[in-house]
């Protein structure tokens, strides 16, 4: 009775370690964004302000540290510059941004949202998503 017993234990341990042993995030996905071409026309300028440097879409949205309340004063976004500048710094909604004027419009919970002229002189929304090392491209 006593290995009956134990055999059923055994096999209730291995099945629960299966299961256990499974990723219990498995069906999380990174959020799918199209990457654009970060290419600019024009040279960076050292004299301009690191954040003022290069395209927005240049920049490693790195992470965002986002308070419950909706006052987006709150809320700050840890940016990285292209390489080789590779310098980190934390920027706040309506901090300047880009090589076009931008300025940082909003928050959300993967990205944030910069206004900037465009060639025509026209003003564009666009959208910058948290990547970093730790998520996967969409398809991967």
């Amino acid at each position: 009775m006593k290995n009956l017993a134990s055999i059923v234990i055994l096999l209730a341990l291995s099945v629960c370690q299966q299961a256990y042993a499974s990723n219990p995030f498995g069906a999380l996905q990174a959020p799918a964004y199209v990457e654009e071409d970060a290419t600019s026309s024009k040279e960076p300028d050292p004299k301009d302000p690191p954040l003022q440097r290069w395209p927005v879409r240049a920049y490693v949205l790195m992470g965002l540290l986002i308070a419950d309340t909706e006052d987006q004063r709150n809320q700050i976004a840890i940016l990285r510059t292209p390489a080789p500048h590779s310098t980190t710094y934390m920027v706040r909604n309506g901090d300047l941004l880009g090589d076009q004027d931008g300025f940082i419009k909003a928050f959300d919970n993967s990205g944030l949202i910069v206004i900037q002229r465009n060639e025509e002189d026209e003003s564009e929304e666009v959208r910058l998503a948290v990547r970093n090392r730790g998520m996967r491209k969409a398809g991967e």
